[in-house]
């Protein structure tokens, strides 16, 4: 098993890292925190193909230094993350609760790794209570041979756009990250499953 780990964990030193579009909006160290926290980073330029429908079930924290999520008076949501290749290295994520009410469209995400291993990387800009707040998300994992996702790890932070009554109510009331907070996580069984 280390050895597959190890296998997929690709070469630091290859000379494409990652996609330079995603330079713009996460830097090499808050990819580093990530990393030290518990997600694990796919290099290369070289990644599968992981377009697809995918259920993501129960979340599974591996890190969270979050003082006010997750919120304990909601329970967590199951989603299909559906990925669209757009070419060069870029989907579109269509994600759709299957336990709640919640749907979005049309976030890029830009993909890095080599053979079935890869890491997904995106940014969001949304609307809570009010507050404007963007999002960094990354999602790791390997595809098996029956097009699943194998130990799907999510990592994500947010950042405040405009610092406003509302997000000082965010801060407050809490049910989100907080400004600069960082949550990591698994799914349940480990496995994302191609629908």
């Amino acid at each position: 098993m280390l050895f597959f780990l190890l296998a997929c964990s690709g070469d630091k030193n290859e000379s494409t890292l990652r996609p330079p579009a995603t330079e713009s909006f996460i830097s090499d160290d808050l990819l580093g925190k990530f990393e030290s926290f518990g997600l694990p980073l796919y290099y290369g330029d070289s990644p599968t193909d992981v377009s697809g429908t995918y259920l993501f079930r129960e979340p599974e924290i591996i890190y969270n230094n979050s003082e006010y999520w997750p919120d304990p008076n909601n329970s967590w949501c199951e989603f299909h993350f559906t990925f669209a290749s757009q070419g060069a290295d870029v989907y579109t994520l269509e994600a759709e609760g299957i336990t709640c009410n919640a749907y979005s469209s049309g976030q890029e995400y830009y993909i890095s790794g080599t053979d079935s291993c890869f890491t997904l990387y995106g940014k969001s800009t949304g609307s809570f209570e009010g507050c404007e707040v963007e999002t960094i998300r990354l999602i790791s994992a390997c595809l098996s041979g029956s097009g699943d996702m194998d130990n799907p790890i999510m990592g994500r932070t947010n950042t405040y756009v405009e610092n406003s009554s509302s997000c000082d109510y965010v801060t407050t009331a809490g049910g989100t990250l907080q400004q600069g907070e960082m949550a990591i996580y698994g799914f349940q069984d480990n496995i994302a499953r191609k629908q």
